[in-house]
């Protein structure tokens, strides 16, 4: 049996979560007013009182997928800052330039290929 006192004694604990879900949910809990910490603490209480997952388990919405996978992509976007892999605007507006450049170049080229 658990003492009154044990009910409210506090464990840190160490998890993994994925990355990118973090910054969205963390915002979710700020609109709500609510400590991160304490949101899941909410899910793991209804998860014991319930014995099961709090909530229906089912397919997001489309809209819901689109909106993950744009936070997957800031996440990833925000990696290549800290990790120094990008370059200037500017260059990589010249080099998708002179991809198209090519791209038109072979064309052409292909084209006057057949009219001969």
């Amino acid at each position: 049996m658990i003492t009154e006192s044990e009910k409210f004694e506090k464990k840190k604990v160490t998890i993994s979560l994925d990355k990118w879900i973090i910054e969205p949910a963390k915002e979710i809990c700020r609109k709500l007013g609510l400590p991160f910490d304490t949101a899941i603490n909410i899910y793991l209480y209804q998860l014991v009182y319930t014995r099961g997952v709090p909530f229906p388990v089912v397919l997001p919405s489309q809209d819901v997928l689109d909106e993950c996978e744009i936070y997957r992509k800031l996440a990833a976007g925000e990696e290549d800052v800290k990790a120094g892999r990008l370059i200037p605007a500017d260059e990589a507006f010249a080099r998708i330039r002179m991809r198209l450049d090519e791209e038109i170049r072979k064309k052409e080229e292909d084209e006057n290929k057949g009219d001969q």
